[in-house]
């Protein structure tokens, strides 16, 4: 064995265990290869004292040794964390023996080999389980890094957050001042001002409104991940009685039928975040209607799994494009124009922002001039 191979990062540990040195020399003449370390040991005790220094990818374990065997020894390997998973070959003469067979695996063992050893054979085993290892710990290395990454992410995200929420609080007050003053300028002048010069104030307003309309929906998107995440249970029903009564006046006037097709279960998550969910999933099936059509509005809940229910929230209005709809989400995207339908393009993306927060999932299913049906999970309540 070339010791300078202990000290090579990377590579896969084997712990060759026999209280027979000739036998350990001849295993290990087997074994020798540049892309493994081998360590060996005399006996039981010997062997446990390595574990306590070394991340192993194998044992291979004599079965017949004096004061600690082959199984007693792989019995205490298993009560070590570290080795609970670390596949284990016996080696042992007793080649018909069941019932050693049978209290190896009992004891942990995953694979056996007999004596006389047959070289290519051991080799063969022996590479087929550090390969495994290999692409353990290659998986366990890109875990790392995406649990990493999604930190960073989540800090980067937290942070563009903060800076979305003052910048749009700062925008606030400045704004609001140039709303003033165009609507002091107008009226002390309004006698005065040409037909074009009118035109130039009024652009002036409205684009102050809108640009009124996406600080106000930028806050908003910054604010869900500023909130504390709430964990209540709380009654859908309850939540839509709610919605209904805060969009009263639109329905009233739009004539819309809103239909509850089935009772509606309990869920878990945050009561205040999801109703703004149902909110705006109305609000749009009952605004993105073609002209003279009366809305129709169909909600519905079903169980999905075991941890979750689907709500759907369905509506009879003008649909969307194929080709449009994975940017129904991305925030400030409008995917109608403003002269036809309001709105900032927020509405949807944060709609998802919460759902994922609170551990769901939403999407949709849409076809131009047939409507829109948005599904969405929520967990079921936690008792």
């Amino acid at each position: 064995m070339n010791e300078n191979l202990k000290y090579i990062a990377g590579l896969p540990k084997i712990l060759l265990v026999d209280d027979k040195k000739p036998n350990l020399i001849a295993l290990s003449a087997i074994l020798e290869g540049s892309d493994r370390v081998l360590y060996t040991a005399t006996s039981g005790i010997s062997a446990l004292e390595l574990v306590q220094k070394h991340e192993f990818a194998l044992f291979l374990l004599d079965v017949q040794m004096p004061l600690m065997n082959g199984f007693e020894l792989a019995e205490r390997l298993r009560l070590l964390e570290d080795c609970q998973a670390t596949p284990i070959i016996f080696v042992t003469a007793h080649h018909f023996d069941m019932e050693h067979v049978r209290k190896g695996y009992e004891s942990g063992a995953v694979d056996y080999l007999f004596k006389p050893l047959v070289p290519e054979i051991t080799a063969a085993k022996v590479n087929s389980f550090l390969e495994m290892y290999r692409h353990k710990k290659k998986l366990q290395e890109i875990n790392e890094e995406l649990d990493l990454r999604n930190k960073e992410l989540a800090q980067s995200n937290k942070a563009l957050s903060s800076f979305a929420h003052i910048v749009a609080h700062d925008l606030t007050q400045p704004l609001r001042t140039i709303k003033t003053f165009l609507n002091i300028l107008y009226k002390k002048n309004k006698e005065l001002l040409d037909r074009e010069s009118t035109e130039f104030i009024d652009l002036c307003q409205n684009s102050a409104e809108r640009l009124d309309d996406l600080i106000k929906g930028l806050l908003e998107y910054a604010r869900v991940d500023r909130e504390p995440r709430a964990s209540e249970n709380f009654d859908l029903d309850e939540v839509c009685k709610d919605v209904m009564l805060l969009l009263r006046d639109t329905i009233e006037s739009k004539k819309a039928e809103v239909i509850i097709r089935s009772p509606l279960p309990s869920v878990n998550g945050s009561r205040a975040q999801i109703q703004s969910v149902v909110q705006n999933l109305i609000d749009n099936a009952v605004k993105y209607q073609p002209a003279g059509n009366q809305p129709v509005v169909e909600i519905a809940c079903e169980p999905q799994g075991e941890n979750h229910y689907q709500l759907s929230v369905k509506d009879n209005g003008i649909g969307m494009d194929e080709q449009h709809q994975e940017l129904a989400f991305k925030i400030f995207h409008r995917l109608r124009t403003k002269e036809t339908y309001s709105g900032a393009g927020v509405g949807l993306a944060i709609c998802k922002k919460i759902i994922e927060n609170n551990g769901g999932k939403i999407w949709f299913n849409s076809e131009k001039g047939k409507g829109t049906t948005f599904y969405f999970t929520l967990s079921k309540v936690i008792n």
